[in-house]
């Protein structure tokens, strides 16, 4: 019934916001965003590199194969400004964003107005946690281009990140205003309606982004939302999609098994066993077993509980095992 699933969904729902940074996990997809140079010349346009973004996500280029090319540019004529680009673009699609950025810096310190750069700068900062960086690119994409899709969307997520989900919303639909099928913006505007609580309007939004393609972190966004609207069996299916470095992240495997507290406790047992085996310092893991074992009726749920509030007593996952302790639901 809807009510029981609003239920669930409340109570699934007190989990998430602890176990996902910022809410949601969003940020690959952005670095397959077509983003042009600043003004290319026709020359310019017809150079298979000037478009580095495009190559990794339309013509689903392998960065390793773009870094080599890159490279090859490179070691003919080491000042070849869109081989630079596309270098630094690569190494951000090979996750190695410290050395991506450094590449986008040296570029920008010579054309200070080269989206390209920007976008790779904005992006690495993004992912390494570097958040005002990250916004002074945006902002500077913005002055060159008030429409940049990337700067917009990461403006997005930037103000999900700091709690200001109603911020993420507004850019992210500044960002569909000037790109009506930006699947980035549809993701982001997801995010900040998940933290607003529009868990059902979060949805459509990441069935929008996929509809523009399959990106592994809205397809783990969307098993999320199906999980806060107490769907966890069309959830698992969701999460058994999911594949690379994300399917083997703690964000879901914790995901999966708050999903398994709903269809199969002994499950959810086992593979939260697993995880606080191998991540025994994480309250949200040792959370996830105490709870396990508290619906199968468990003695030993208490001492799991008691674990969860030595490790982190002023987190949520702390909180929420003192008020299991103390019996409230």
């Amino acid at each position: 019934p809807a009510s029981a699933a609003r239920t669930r969904g409340r109570r699934v729902g007190a989990l998430l916001g602890a176990l996902l940074a910022g809410g949601l996990l969003l940020g690959g997809w952005l670095s397959q965003q077509r983003t042009p140079g600043l003004d290319p010349s026709p020359a310019a346009e017809r150079d298979p590199l000037d478009q580095p973004f495009r190559l990794l996500n339309d013509e689903g280029l392998d960065p390793a194969e773009l870094l080599a090319r890159a490279r090859e540019r490179l070691a003919t004529d080491p000042l070849d400004l869109a081989a630079r680009v596309a270098e630094a673009a690569a190494l951000q699609g090979l996750d190695d964003y410290d050395a991506a950025a450094a590449l986008a810096e040296s570029v920008l310190e010579e054309r200070p107005e080269h989206l390209g750069a920007l976008q790779v700068l904005a992006g690495c900062s993004y992912r390494l946690g570097r958040h005002p960086q990250a916004t002074a690119a945006c902002e500077r994409a913005l002055g060159v281009d008030p429409r940049s899709e990337f700067a917009l969307v990461y403006l997005s997520l930037l103000a999900s990140a700091r709690g200001e989900p109603a911020a993420g919303v507004d850019f992210a639909e500044r960002a569909l205003a000037a790109h009506a099928q930006s699947g980035g913006a549809y993701g982001a505007r997801g995010v900040a309606r998940m933290n607003l609580g529009q868990v059902a309007d979060a949805l459509a939004d990441f069935d929008a982004s996929l509809k523009t393609g399959e990106v592994q972190d809205i397809r783990f966004n969307h098993a999320c939302a199906l999980m806060h609207l107490g769907r966890e069996a069309e959830a698992i299916e969701d999460l058994e999609r999911v594949q690379g470095p994300l399917r083997d992240s703690v964000e879901w495997r914790a995901t999966r098994i708050q999903c398994l507290l709903e269809l199969d406790p002994q499950q959810a047992e086992r593979e939260a066993r697993a995880l606080v085996a191998e991540r025994s310092e994480r309250p949200d893991a040792t959370y996830l077993l105490a709870d396990a074992l508290r619906r199968q009726g468990e003695p030993e749920a208490k001492s799991w509980f008691q674990r969860v509030i030595e490790l982190d007593s002023a987190s949520q996952w702390g909180r929420a095992a003192a008020r299991k302790l103390s019996g409230a639901r």
